[in-house]
């Protein structure tokens, strides 16, 4: 987790890590909650269901939106069936760090100066 990630929002992730080993449907629902937890943090307007805001989301950042729609689904799953498949909750794990590694820790930006970096110094950094 990037440093600047809200402590609650760590919080969640690991309560949803936790449940992972014990209820997988209550593991896919926290982190569909992560996901509401999130907007909440980017200030994305409340709305009448998730759905709604995730869609609203998509005008700022497409590639969040797909992934919070994803955990969504899955979130759906966990909260309505009590049940959800190990390998996707678990892609819903990765999805989710990766979407926290951008919109908290600047990921791909960082990435890019890294590889300037190496570039105008053509290799000897």
């Amino acid at each position: 987790m990037p440093k600047d990630t809200p402590k609650l929002l760590k919080k969640e992730f690991e309560t949803a890590f936790a449940l992972f080993w014990i209820d997988l449907g209550a593991c896919a629902n926290r982190l569909r909650i992560i996901v509401e937890k999130i907007l909440e943090h980017q200030r994305v307007p409340a709305a009448r269901d998730l759905a709604t805001r995730i869609a609203s989301f998509k005008n700022s950042e497409p590639d969040h939106a797909t992934t919070f729609d994803a955990l969504r689904f899955v979130g759906n799953i966990g909260s309505h069936e009590g049940k959800a498949s190990r390998d996707t909750v678990l892609d819903c794990f990765e999805l989710l760090q990766e979407a926290i590694a951008e919109l908290f820790g600047q990921r791909k930006s960082k990435l890019a100066s890294m590889k300037q970096r190496i570039i105008n110094a053509k290799g000897r950094v």
